[in-house]
């Protein structure tokens, strides 16, 4: 009894199919391509399909790359920059200025979701995250590592330079509305802290001064966070008593 070819019809999705023999199963491809058992898979038309492959590719890096909520760099993004950049600094090669890195946190956020719900708190994200990059250069490295937090990498600086920048923005931030949804929401304020390739006081591969700089950063902070002036007045916080009590009614 003749034994006939059998084919393998490839899915639309990865699947374990079993062999035609009965040996190991094998996977099919996501890709309608047809073949006979233990022959490669064949494409009629392989360039459309590299060219397919790359803009695939293309847009799993920017989605790694890029904070979806506020067009930034993403952690990952910021990482990547950041090591580039201090290991391009530490070489000692290049006459430029200090490397910087600025850590922040947002005071009091949770209410803005509370109140107002988590597409305000998202657009609330962004409108500061805008407006922190409006501050910064454009070769300067601005991202929402997640949550709450948000860094900036600012490059060819001086810690004095950068550290009068930050305080005026924290003193106008005090000040700050955001026009969300309708309402006009008081900026709750954010706590920073800078650390510099300044501060480095031994020479260290790029990984370990990344991870110092960044500790030394969070460090400031926190230390930040104790601070008696913040933009959380008692003004603001009675104007948000009255428009959650509003919303009640």
């Amino acid at each position: 009894m003749d034994k006939k070819q059998q084919q393998i019809s490839f899915s639309a999705s990865w699947s374990s199919v079993a062999h035609p023999s009965g040996g190991l199963p094998q996977m099919t491809t996501p890709h309608p391509w047809s073949c006979t058992p233990n022959e490669t898979p064949y494409h009629p038309n392989p360039f459309a399909e590299i060219a397919r492959l790359k803009a695939e590719n293309e847009q799993l890096k920017i989605a790694l790359l890029i904070d979806p909520i506020t067009g930034l760099s993403s952690r990952v993004g910021f990482n990547t920059k950041f090591e580039a950049i201090i290991a391009h600094k530490l070489t000692g090669r290049h006459n430029s200025g200090d490397v910087a890195i600025i850590r922040m946190d947002l005071d009091g956020f949770k209410p803005i979701n509370d109140n107002y719900g988590h597409q305000a708190g998202d657009k609330y994200f962004e409108i500061f995250g805008q407006r922190m990059k409006h501050f910064f250069r454009g070769d300067d490295v601005v991202a929402r590592l997640g949550g709450d937090e948000f860094a900036i990498l600012a490059v060819d600086t001086d810690t004095q330079s950068i550290s009068k920048k930050m305080e005026a923005i924290f003193e106008a931030s005090k000040s700050w509305n955001f026009d969300i949804m309708g309402n006009k929401i008081p900026f709750r304020g954010f706590s920073y802290g800078i650390s510099s390739t300044n501060d480095l006081t031994e020479k260290l591969p790029a990984p370990e001064a990344m991870a110092k700089l960044d500790h030394m950063a969070d460090q400031k902070t926190n230390l930040h966070k104790q601070r008696a002036d913040k933009a959380q007045t008692s003004e603001r916080r009675s104007a948000e008593s009255i428009h959650v009590r509003n919303l009640a009614l």
